[in-house]
């Protein structure tokens, strides 16, 4: 496996990931990670907008993919040789 071929397996599959948990996100489905619902107390994760919560994880997790993806795929050709 060369070096290319290893960073877009390991970016790819990071972007996966993202993928997978944007889509349950998306549902509404899974948990709630981010910094301002996990370090809110009981009576203040009651009162929060669940679904804005998960609007907001939706977007950013697609644009962390989106990112991830494209990292792949710069390494995999810049390794190639192919350039823009």
């Amino acid at each position: 496996m060369t070096a290319g071929e290893f960073c877009l397996a390991f970016f790819g599959g990071a972007a996966l990931i993202f993928v997978i948990y944007a889509i349950f996100t998306a549902m509404g489905k899974g948990p709630i990670l981010c910094p301002p619902y996990l370090g809110a107390s009981k009576e203040e994760k009651a009162k929060m907008d669940k679904k804005k919560e998960y609007r907001k994880l939706t977007i950013m997790n697609v644009i962390v993919a989106v990112i991830l993806g494209a990292m792949g795929l710069y390494f995999y050709f810049s390794t190639l040789g192919v350039t823009a």
